[in-house]
């Protein structure tokens, strides 16, 4: 009876131990067909197709970069107006508050003109007390000629016989009361204080009633007949413009624009270049002009901060690429005749329309290039891929 058992007790254990390797295996172990003996395992396993990318068909051509900066647009003048003289400010035009426009004379203010009025009157009576002395002496030189030819008519008369030195200082006396005569009609006319060009009013300084001396700022003014934009270049901006001789015969149009989703654009020209090098930036500007600002549409008002677009000159053996294609690395990927990967580094400029214009490698010049529209950072130098064709311009 126990020998009977034994057996039993064994194939159950047996029977255990099967089951739980397979409870172990993996689904995929138990459902993988049985190879024939000596079969290649790998030879069962399909190859992975080659990925696929999208291409851009490109060829080399000639085209104009863009130069792109960055500045703030400023009147031609900015000016504040001081006192030349001293009195109350009696009066202020309407024409004399911020924002207003004004032309070429305008008065903006007045100040009291009482003394200065004075002052012109009395200059007046000692011009004319001048003058009187100079006819005085000349009718006593008559005078003194005609008394020495009638007691000796023998040599010549002395000058102070003549009165010469008498007539000599009456003289200087109506040229020096004929300069006072002046700077007290000009200290009259400095009294209304009015606009050395056309402007717009920016802000008044002084208030209705205040005593002002020299030197006191009163208004301040705005150029408005144009406006200027100072644009810094760098030596590889420089490099893509026209010769400067070209940039200023030509006034060399340029672009301007405000950001945000609805800018606003304007054109300016340059006007001249600057001949000097920012020591800080090592850099040199050019300066663009807006002609009548005001009347623009829209206005382009002073202090309004814009991007400014040059086109370039010609340069020739260039790809015109979306801007995407370049790599943080300054690379493009492209496939080669063989259809495998390979990549370039490239110096690219900007184009237009958010493009960029990128110089063809000597070796692929003159030849059709596929290049890589989206390239990814797991690409690697010989890869095998299929091509599949997008738009040039997309």
């Amino acid at each position: 009876m126990r020998m009977r058992r034994v057996p039993l007790i064994v194939a159950a254990i047996a029977a255990a131990a099967v089951l739980g390797l397979l409870a172990l295996s993996s689904p995929a172990d138990r459902e993988r067909p049985a190879t024939a003996a000596g079969a290649d395992p790998a030879a069962a396993t399909p190859a992975a197709a080659p990925p696929i990318v999208t291409v851009l068909p490109s060829r080399a051509t000639t085209a104009r970069p863009e130069v792109r900066a960055r500045g703030e647009v400023r009147a031609r003048f900015r000016t504040v107006l001081s006192a030349e003289i001293a009195g109350a400010l009696v009066s202020i035009s309407r024409q004399a508050h911020s924002g207003r426009r004004v032309t070429e004379g305008t008065a903006l203010m007045t100040l009291d003109d009482s003394r200065y009025r004075g002052a012109v009157a009395s200059a007046r009576a000692d011009l004319e007390k001048a003058r009187l002395l100079v006819e005085e002496e000349d009718l006593r030189a008559r005078q003194a000629i005609a008394d020495w030819g009638r007691i000796d008519a023998s040599g010549d008369p002395s000058r102070f016989l003549l009165r010469e030195p008498q007539k000599r200082s009456a003289q200087l006396a109506v040229e020096a009361a004929q300069a006072a005569l002046l700077e007290a009609e000009k200290n009259l006319a400095r009294t209304v204080i009015r606009a050395p060009f056309d402007a717009a009013v920016v802000r008044r300084l002084a208030p209705l009633g205040s005593y002002v001396q020299p030197g006191t700022e009163l208004i301040e003014l705005d150029s408005s007949e144009r406006v200027e934009l100072r644009l810094p270049l760098t030596p590889a901006d420089w490099a893509l413009l026209p010769p400067e001789g070209e940039l200023l015969a030509q006034r060399w149009p340029v672009e301007l624009s405000t950001g945000g989703r609805e800018p606003r654009r304007w054109r300016g020209r340059v006007s001249r270049i600057e001949r000097h090098v920012v020591t800080e930036t090592r850099q040199r500007a050019l300066v663009v002009t807006v002609p009548n600002p005001l009347e623009q549409d829209p206005p382009l008002y002073p202090g309004t901060f814009v991007r400014a677009t040059l086109l370039g000159r010609e340069l020739a053996e260039v790809l015109d690429l979306p801007a995407h294609v370049v790599t943080e690395q300054g690379e493009i990927w492209f496939v080669d005749g063989e259809g495998l990967l390979a990549k370039t580094a490239v110096d690219a400029r900007p184009g237009a329309d958010g493009r960029v214009l990128v110089t063809a490698p000597a070796e692929l010049q003159g030849d059709a290039l596929e290049v890589v529209a989206h390239p990814m950072a797991s690409y690697l130098p010989g890869l095998p891929v299929q091509k599949e064709v997008a738009d040039a311009h997309p």
